[in-house]
């Protein structure tokens, strides 16, 4: 009986699968892109108020929220939370929106290439769902296999 209430201390460590550490690496370059532009912005913030037509902030912010939350989940996908999958394919194409955003109304010159941007995310959301969702990482994140 003593030996039973100890062995319930002990946590149980899942091995993450490599797929998994790759996507969460990948995520967290993205932070890191984010939170250096969000630096750089305030490094430079006088030369980007004289050359854009729109406030700086608005890079500011966007930088370190998409830092903090690519913070975020890279830590969930790291220590492998079970709402992990959800909230990582929501983060995608909600990054994926904000692209897009970005690219047709901040920036200001025309897209000429958006097929092939629709076709590297269309590709990079399979990808996605595919590492998720095979039985590795089902169990790895506790959802049922």
């Amino acid at each position: 009986m003593h030996s039973e209430s100890q062995e319930s201390r002990f946590i149980v460590y899942r091995t993450r699968p490599l797929r998994v550490t790759i996507l969460a690496v990948f995520v967290l370059f993205i932070a890191g892109s984010n939170l250096l532009r969000f630096y750089e912005s305030i490094q430079h913030y006088g030369f980007l108020e004289m050359i854009l037509p729109f406030s700086p902030l608005i890079i500011l912010f966007s930088g370190l929220f998409w830092g903090l939350i690519g913070l975020a989940v890279f830590i969930i996908n790291w220590l492998g939370w079970r709402l992990a999958p959800i909230i990582t394919i929501v983060f995608a194409v909600l990054f994926i929106g904000y692209g897009w955003i970005d690219r047709l109304f901040l920036s200001k010159r025309s897209v000429t290439n958006w097929q092939f941007f629709i076709g590297v995310e269309i590709v990079a959301l399979i990808l996605l769902f595919w590492i998720l969702h095979n039985r590795k990482a089902k169990i790895f994140f506790g959802v049922n296999a």
